[in-house]
């Protein structure tokens, strides 16, 4: 999130070099982020090595757990349930989710936004701006609710990010079974 810290690329990468070069080895959490401390200068070893998952956990699927999280947000039973998880920030380049849903053409079909951040205001906007409401719920981050839990709701899980790796949203959708859709 270097923009949003008010830092430009330069400044951004000249500190994590000067950090990263005080450790004996770093651990990248993908090959993007690998590629770019070995641009900005790390010297030391550098391992990649994604971010552990509990697949026990994103592996269970209970039917009634499903209709229930459908009937908690109207979404009917034979609706396709496209998904983003996660921070809403600008750089998570949720707009171009709600963009592409005017190309969907399965019927029923939604995008369900889960997630809560900075940006939220502008997408519930062009949600609004675009008349896809209906086809565009958002939950927020429902209270007291483990958003792992509900991954086996979803029957795809997209991102589409800007200016960083992924994070674990594909790792927790293969382990739930889930193809992860990255929109690039």
């Amino acid at each position: 999130y270097v923009g949003e810290a008010g830092l430009a690329p330069g400044p951004a990468g000249g500190l994590s070099c000067d950090v990263c070069n005080q450790c004996d080895t770093v651990i990248a959490p993908s090959t993007k982020s690998h590629r770019a401390l070995t641009a900005w200068g790390v010297r030391k070893p550098i391992i990649t090595l994604p971010t552990g998952v509990d697949t026990v956990t994103f592996s269970e699927r209970d039917p009634e757990a499903v209709e229930a999280f459908r009937r908690r947000f109207a979404i009917p039973r034979d609706a396709r349930l496209l998904t983003f998880v996660g921070r809403l920030g600008l750089e998570k380049n949720v707009d171009a989710l709600i963009d592409a849903m005017s190309f969907v053409r399965t019927p029923g079909a939604r995008l369900l936004v889960v997630g809560d951040g900075p940006y939220r205001e502008d997408l519930e906007r062009h949600i609004a701006k675009d008349h896809v409401a209906d086809r565009v719920p958002s939950t927020g981050y429902p209270g007291g609710v483990d958003l792992r839990a509900d991954y086996p709701h979803y029957d795809l899980l997209f991102s589409a990010p800007t200016a960083h790796t992924p994070g674990r949203l594909p790792a927790h959708a293969r382990a739930t079974g889930i193809p992860p859709v990255p929109l690039r």
